[in-house]
């Protein structure tokens, strides 16, 4: 056992159960109870696996504290180590005070080298509004608003007769002053035909007299204020090419045929029909009859309406009374009848036959033209 009644070294080359072991842990329960505490140099380390400190690894002491608990570092790493070691000044004073220095308003006024502007530096200090002047170009004084006066240039204020004008590189007129009218000479005169309007100059380069011939004029659209009244023997001349007026013109033209169709006695009927768009149309047709053998008609009503199935009210219908022999044909005309419409509409061509002793079939014809 070591000196000073300290506690023996662990005993090696024994079984943990031996006596020797149960022996030493004996007399180490005994020693804490009485002390407290262990020191160092009462631990004899001779044939421990501590033997010796100096040789220990940074793992083998890395959780020794190696001071006041959270207040001093644990053991270092080599890595750690020369990194404080490479630390060759430490920063001890600021602005000739050592230890803890508290930074004050006069520390950051000698770093900037000027005192900031506030309520402790009224003389700096902005608190309300303040007067401004404009010089130069335009002038004027305020605090709130400030009204500009533009200076005056040398040009006086007036009216001037084709004025001669200098404008600076602000925009502004320095100079002013009246002119005289333009001069000069026509040295050609010409006429370029359009419109149906051409002319001819005689001495162009002199004394110009200009000559103007009315041709033909192709307009798209005319417009009259007045109305248009030609002479009694010309007028709007016709097409003599056999074709068609188109759809919306003057003269257009619109037609619908059906060929034997059954037909029911004294009732109204639409024997066919076109659809008209907007304008001012004369609209007519023609029903023909076609009895079988034993039928006999006794009369043939056709008109124009607007309304399907529905005669137009006389003297607007045609009227045919055939004589009486079976199977006679016979054909009714519907009044020629003015249909003006403002919008797309279609106009029927309606027949009513009143026949008895069999049947009878109907064909017809209904055309419009338009005459505005």
């Amino acid at each position: 056992m070591a000196g000073g009644g300290g506690l023996p070294p662990p005993p090696t080359g024994a079984n943990s159960d031996s006596f020797v072991w149960v022996d030493w842990y004996n007399r180490l329960s005994k020693y804490l109870q009485a002390g407290g505490i262990i020191k160092w140099n009462q631990i004899d380390f001779t044939g421990s696996d501590l033997a010796s400190l100096q040789t220990r690894l940074h793992s083998s002491l890395q959780g020794v504290q190696g001071g006041i608990p959270n207040t001093e570092e644990y053991h270092l790493s080599l890595s750690q180590y020369n990194t404080v070691a490479s630390l060759t000044s430490v920063v001890n004073s600021f602005n000739t005070r050592t230890g803890t220095v508290t930074l004050t308003s006069g520390d950051v006024t000698t770093a900037l080298g000027f005192t900031p502007y506030n309520s402790t530096n009224p003389s700096g200090y902005i608190t309300g509004n303040q007067t401004i002047t404009f010089s130069g170009d335009a002038t004027g004084t305020g605090s709130t608003s400030v009204t500009l006066t533009l200076a005056n240039t040398a040009v006086s204020a007036g009216s001037y007769t084709n004025a001669n004008i200098t404008v600076d590189s602000k925009g502004r007129i320095t100079s002013a002053a009246n002119g005289t009218v333009g001069t000069g000479s026509v040295t050609s005169v010409s006429v370029v035909s359009a419109n149906g309007v051409s002319g001819t100059v005689a001495n162009p380069t002199t004394t110009p007299a200009i000559t103007l011939s009315l041709g033909a004029i192709t307009p798209t659209t005319i417009k009259p204020t007045g109305a248009i009244t030609p002479v009694t023997t010309s007028g709007i001349v016709g097409t003599t090419l056999a074709d068609n007026a188109n759809t919306g013109s003057i003269g257009e033209y619109i037609s619908s045929t059906v060929n034997t169709i059954g037909v029911t006695s004294t009732v109204s009927s639409n024997l066919t029909s076109i659809s008209l768009t907007a304008g001012d149309w004369d609209v007519e047709g023609t029903a023909v009859s076609t009895p079988s053998g034993t039928t006999t008609i006794l009369y043939q009503l056709a008109g124009i309406n607007t309304i399907s199935a529905t005669l137009p009210n006389s003297p607007m219908n045609g009227l045919v009374r055939p004589n009486s022999q079976a199977a006679n044909f016979s054909s009714v005309t519907a009044t020629k009848t003015r249909v003006n419409i403002s919008t797309t509409t279609t106009v029927y061509l309606v027949i009513n036959f009143n026949f008895s002793g069999g049947t009878c079939m109907a064909d017809g014809i209904i055309q419009a033209r338009r005459i505005r």
